[in-house]
């Protein structure tokens, strides 16, 4: 049960780490490292609050037959943002 934003999140997964593998590790590169470093750790962030959406929705779904909604879903992200 993946949604449309976790299929998003991962193709951008995706590119961060190759673009951050594929960068110089030089001294005079050491800026464009740690921008596509900061963009990889952002997106695994919110990949990682969107699987704990995805979780949820299937627990609540499966314990009570009905699925979050969007409010519930909100609070979750915003919660997973402040904790990481």
């Amino acid at each position: 049960m993946l949604t449309a934003r976790f299929e998003r999140l991962l193709r951008r997964l995706l590119s961060a780490f190759i673009a951050y593998d594929d960068a110089r590790r030089a001294a005079d590169r050491v800026t464009e490292l740690a921008t596509c470093r900061v963009e990889l750790d952002r997106v695994r962030t919110e990949i990682a609050i969107e699987r704990v959406v995805v979780h949820k929705r299937a627990r609540d779904t499966q314990a009570f037959g009905t699925a979050l909604s969007n409010d519930e879903i909100a609070v979750l992200r915003v919660q997973g943002m402040i904790s990481n």
